[in-house]
Protein backbone atom coordinates (compact mmCIF):
# COMPACT_ATOMS: atom_id res chain seq x y z
CA UNK A 1 0.00 0.00 0.00
CA UNK A 2 2.24 2.43 1.06
CA UNK A 3 6.05 2.20 0.94
CA UNK A 4 8.64 2.40 4.17
CA UNK A 5 9.61 6.23 3.73
CA UNK A 6 6.00 7.23 3.00
CA UNK A 7 4.71 5.10 6.68
CA UNK A 8 7.33 6.50 8.67
CA UNK A 9 6.26 10.47 7.45
CA UNK A 10 2.91 9.31 7.72
CA UNK A 11 3.39 8.45 11.39
CA UNK A 12 5.33 11.21 12.11
CA UNK A 13 2.53 13.57 10.94
CA UNK A 14 -0.03 11.70 12.42
CA UNK A 15 -1.42 10.91 9.04
CA UNK A 16 -4.25 8.80 9.98
CA UNK A 17 -4.52 7.04 6.94
CA UNK A 18 -1.54 6.23 6.07
CA UNK A 19 -0.88 4.55 10.22
CA UNK A 20 -4.58 2.74 9.82
CA UNK A 21 -3.23 1.22 6.16
CA UNK A 22 0.14 0.36 7.68
CA UNK A 23 -2.04 -1.11 10.66
CA UNK A 24 -4.60 -3.16 8.61
CA UNK A 25 -1.99 -4.34 6.12
CA UNK A 26 0.08 -6.10 8.46
CA UNK A 27 -2.61 -7.40 11.21
CA UNK A 28 -3.15 -10.38 9.48
CA UNK A 29 0.19 -11.88 9.17
CA UNK A 30 1.51 -10.40 12.57
CA UNK A 31 -1.26 -12.30 14.21
CA UNK A 32 -0.20 -15.25 12.56
CA UNK A 33 3.14 -15.15 13.35
CA UNK A 34 3.08 -14.65 16.64
CA UNK A 35 -0.06 -17.31 17.68
CA UNK A 36 2.24 -20.24 15.41
CA UNK A 37 5.92 -18.98 17.22
CA UNK A 38 4.38 -18.60 20.70
CA UNK A 39 1.02 -20.82 20.99
CA UNK A 40 -1.09 -17.66 21.45
CA UNK A 41 -4.90 -17.54 21.78
CA UNK A 42 -6.35 -14.72 19.08
CA UNK A 43 -6.73 -12.19 22.29
CA UNK A 44 -3.43 -12.68 23.63
CA UNK A 45 -1.82 -12.13 19.91
CA UNK A 46 -4.38 -8.99 19.36
CA UNK A 47 -2.89 -7.32 22.64
CA UNK A 48 0.71 -7.95 21.52
CA UNK A 49 0.12 -6.78 18.10
CA UNK A 50 -1.13 -3.45 20.12
CA UNK A 51 1.57 -2.88 21.98
CA UNK A 52 3.71 -3.72 19.26
CA UNK A 53 2.35 -1.34 17.04
CA UNK A 54 2.33 1.20 19.97
CA UNK A 55 5.75 0.86 20.42
CA UNK A 56 6.71 0.90 16.57
CA UNK A 57 4.75 4.08 16.29
CA UNK A 58 6.27 5.59 19.72
CA UNK A 59 10.34 5.36 18.15
CA UNK A 60 8.92 6.97 15.25
CA UNK A 61 7.28 10.09 16.65
CA UNK A 62 10.28 10.19 19.38
CA UNK A 63 12.85 9.60 16.29
CA UNK A 64 14.27 6.73 17.53
CA UNK A 65 13.63 4.87 13.61
CA UNK A 66 14.71 6.91 10.89
CA UNK A 67 15.49 6.70 7.33
CA UNK A 68 17.82 4.62 6.02
CA UNK A 69 16.01 1.60 7.91
CA UNK A 70 18.06 -1.71 8.62
CA UNK A 71 15.15 -3.42 7.60
CA UNK A 72 11.63 -3.16 6.37
CA UNK A 73 9.28 -1.67 9.05
CA UNK A 74 7.57 -4.84 8.49
CA UNK A 75 10.50 -6.86 10.03
CA UNK A 76 11.23 -4.00 12.51
CA UNK A 77 7.17 -4.89 13.93
CA UNK A 78 7.26 -8.38 13.80
CA UNK A 79 10.77 -7.83 16.59
CA UNK A 80 9.28 -6.08 18.41
CA UNK A 81 6.35 -8.15 18.82
CA UNK A 82 8.80 -11.13 19.35
CA UNK A 83 10.47 -9.15 21.93
CA UNK A 84 6.92 -8.18 23.62
CA UNK A 85 5.83 -12.13 23.32
CA UNK A 86 9.15 -12.79 25.17
CA UNK A 87 8.94 -10.95 27.53
CA UNK A 88 5.52 -11.04 28.49
CA UNK A 89 6.03 -14.92 28.67
CA UNK A 90 9.29 -14.34 31.22
CA UNK A 91 7.06 -12.04 33.15
CA UNK A 92 4.61 -14.44 33.88
CA UNK A 93 6.70 -17.67 33.99
CA UNK A 94 3.83 -18.77 31.85
CA UNK A 95 4.75 -22.48 29.74
CA UNK A 96 2.37 -22.77 26.58
CA UNK A 97 2.02 -26.72 26.01
CA UNK A 98 0.35 -28.49 23.54
CA UNK A 99 -2.57 -30.29 24.55
CA UNK A 100 -1.81 -33.87 26.07
CA UNK A 101 -2.94 -36.72 23.29
CA UNK A 102 -5.74 -39.04 23.36
CA UNK A 103 -4.68 -42.17 22.05
CA UNK A 104 -4.44 -42.41 18.41
CA UNK A 105 -3.45 -39.00 18.56
CA UNK A 106 0.26 -40.01 17.09
CA UNK A 107 1.64 -36.28 15.94
CA UNK A 108 1.47 -34.61 19.58
CA UNK A 109 3.40 -37.89 20.69
CA UNK A 110 5.94 -37.56 18.55
CA UNK A 111 6.25 -33.64 18.70
CA UNK A 112 6.22 -33.95 22.43
CA UNK A 113 9.55 -37.14 22.06
CA UNK A 114 10.94 -34.47 19.39
CA UNK A 115 11.20 -32.01 22.17
CA UNK A 116 12.55 -34.29 24.99
CA UNK A 117 15.28 -35.12 22.15
CA UNK A 118 16.00 -31.01 21.76
CA UNK A 119 16.37 -30.85 25.51
CA UNK A 120 18.80 -33.85 25.81
CA UNK A 121 20.57 -32.45 22.61
CA UNK A 122 20.93 -29.06 24.02
CA UNK A 123 22.10 -30.68 27.77
CA UNK A 124 24.60 -32.60 26.03
CA UNK A 125 25.76 -29.50 23.94
CA UNK A 126 25.82 -27.38 26.71
CA UNK A 127 28.28 -29.81 28.84
CA UNK A 128 30.54 -29.38 26.41
CA UNK A 129 31.28 -25.54 26.47
CA UNK A 130 33.29 -23.61 28.64
CA UNK A 131 31.60 -22.77 31.82
CA UNK A 132 31.17 -19.34 31.10
CA UNK A 133 29.10 -20.16 27.81
CA UNK A 134 27.44 -22.53 29.82
CA UNK A 135 26.35 -19.66 32.70
CA UNK A 136 25.34 -17.01 30.52
CA UNK A 137 23.32 -19.15 28.28
CA UNK A 138 21.60 -21.50 31.44
CA UNK A 139 20.72 -17.95 33.03
CA UNK A 140 19.62 -16.20 29.89
CA UNK A 141 17.53 -19.35 28.69
CA UNK A 142 16.41 -21.56 31.30
CA UNK A 143 16.52 -19.28 34.43
CA UNK A 144 15.49 -16.39 32.06
CA UNK A 145 17.36 -13.64 33.69
CA UNK A 146 17.48 -9.98 31.96
CA UNK A 147 20.93 -9.36 30.73
CA UNK A 148 21.35 -6.89 33.86
CA UNK A 149 21.09 -9.21 36.27
CA UNK A 150 23.14 -11.77 34.49
CA UNK A 151 26.16 -9.24 34.63
CA UNK A 152 25.58 -8.61 38.42
CA UNK A 153 25.84 -12.21 39.15
CA UNK A 154 28.73 -12.57 37.05
CA UNK A 155 30.35 -9.43 37.88
CA UNK A 156 30.49 -8.04 34.30
CA UNK A 157 30.33 -4.26 34.38
CA UNK A 158 28.47 -3.98 30.79
CA UNK A 159 25.24 -5.98 29.94
CA UNK A 160 25.70 -5.07 26.72
CA UNK A 161 29.10 -7.47 26.58
CA UNK A 162 27.16 -10.31 27.74
CA UNK A 163 25.04 -9.71 24.47
CA UNK A 164 28.21 -10.72 22.54
CA UNK A 165 29.42 -13.32 25.13
CA UNK A 166 25.46 -14.67 24.40
CA UNK A 167 26.13 -14.44 20.27
CA UNK A 168 29.35 -16.32 20.39
CA UNK A 169 28.32 -19.24 22.88
CA UNK A 170 25.64 -19.41 20.65
CA UNK A 171 28.20 -20.00 17.51
CA UNK A 172 30.04 -21.73 19.55
CA UNK A 173 26.86 -24.16 19.81
CA UNK A 174 25.54 -24.59 16.07
CA UNK A 175 29.54 -25.65 15.43
CA UNK A 176 29.22 -28.45 18.04
CA UNK A 177 25.71 -29.99 16.12
CA UNK A 178 26.27 -33.24 14.71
Amino acid sequence: MFNDSEVLEGFKHGNQRVMHGFYKEHREPFLAFIQKSFSLDPDAASEVYGDSFTALYLNVRNGKLELPLKSSLKTYLFAIGRNHALKKFRKRKEVYVEHLPEKGEGPAVESALEQQETIALVESLLQKMGEGCQKVLRMFYIEEEDFKSIAAALGVDKPASLRKKKFDCLKKMRKLLP
